[in-house]
């Protein structure tokens, strides 16, 4: 019953969230252009700090957890045969992730002056990924590296998930949507014209390249950050599965999260990267994806187990 209570409780704070944001999003598709001019100054580091730090932690947080959840299935399995396909799979993601990571980092305006050569190379995105994410991916392996709990296996593969699914999901649409940031306006002197998100057109192609994800698009339709600042408050009370003092403090964590949330919106208006409807539609999609995470599945299961109880 305590289970159930926390569920409802979780569930009913993300709603709650996610109602802000539909605000959001409604006051962005009336004001998006008078709210970038009001909140846009340029070149303004710590905003583009935060952006960067977000990312950062984001990757950092995935290639950890996928780490751990490699520990987990080595730890549960015996099959000498069955350990080397699960290395070999594991192996892949690692390197997969990190290239992803990396391309994030060189294509960063926060660093792309220095890297502007290096951005969008397969090459150089898994160098940069290897060297920031090795040590993270070898901790989530070696922390705790007995312990196993087969229940979360399955907490761990969600999470990756939807961390996948978020990442993916905004990629596309930034690649594919036609609506340039508000800096971009600026500097091209009107060449790019402002656009409404719900007038904003497409680039006449379906699907991406292998190359569009590690490369950077001139598009603020719809903002990663916002997603990836909204799943925090289901990455950070993860860390209770590796961390055990970690256990009690799901309410803390979640806090922290969500007035992390704020900082990020306004950090990505001032530094003119997205319009407030970009990062509210980004951080609703982050939303759907926690409650899909946290909520939806664990509420079937309880009433399943309850209709079976009563079967009985």
């Amino acid at each position: 019953m305590v289970q159930v209570m926390e569920h409802k409780q979780r569930f009913r704070i993300y709603i709650g969230i996610s109602i802000i944001f539909h605000m959001g999003i409604l006051a962005g598709s009336l004001f998006d252009l008078p709210d970038a001019k009001a909140f846009y100054i340029e070149n303004f580091i710590p905003a583009r700090f935060i952006s960067f730090v977000v990312a950062f932690a984001f990757f950092e947080s995935c290639v950890f957890f996928i780490g751990v959840l490699f520990r987990h299935l080595l730890v549960m399995t015996e099959s000498r045969a069955k350990k080397i396909l699960i290395t070999a799979i594991f192996i892949y993601l690692f390197i997969s992730t990190a290239t992803l990571a990396g391309g994030e980092i060189l294509n960063d305006p926060l660093l792309g002056n220095h890297f502007s050569g290096a951005a969008g190379s397969f090459g150089y995105s898994f160098l940069a990924g290897l060297i920031v994410c090795c040590p993270v991916f070898l901790a989530g392996i070696l922390i705790n590296r007995e312990e196993y709990r087969k229940e979360n296996i399955r907490v761990l593969i969600k999470l990756i998930f939807i961390m996948t699914m978020a990442f993916l999901l905004t990629k596309y649409f930034n690649c594919m949507i036609i609506r340039p940031h508000y800096w971009l306006t600026l500097q091209n002197n009107g060449t790019d014209v402002y656009t409404d998100w719900y007038h904003a057109g497409n680039r006449g192609r379906f699907l991406m390249s292998l190359k569009d994800l590690i490369t950077s698009h001139p598009g603020s339709f719809t903002s990663s950050h916002g997603a990836f600042a909204a799943l925090f408050l289901v990455v950070l009370p993860s860390y209770s599965i590796v961390f055990p003092k970690l256990r009690d403090k799901e309410r803390l964590l979640m806090l922290i999260a969500g007035i992390l949330i704020l900082p990020v919106i306004f950090c990505r208006l001032i530094s003119g990267e997205n319009y407030l409807s970009d990062v509210c539609l980004g951080a609703w999609a982050g939303m759907k994806l926690c409650i899909s995470y946290n909520g939806v599945k664990k509420k079937k299961t309880s009433r399943l187990k309850s209709l079976f109880k009563g079967a009985r």
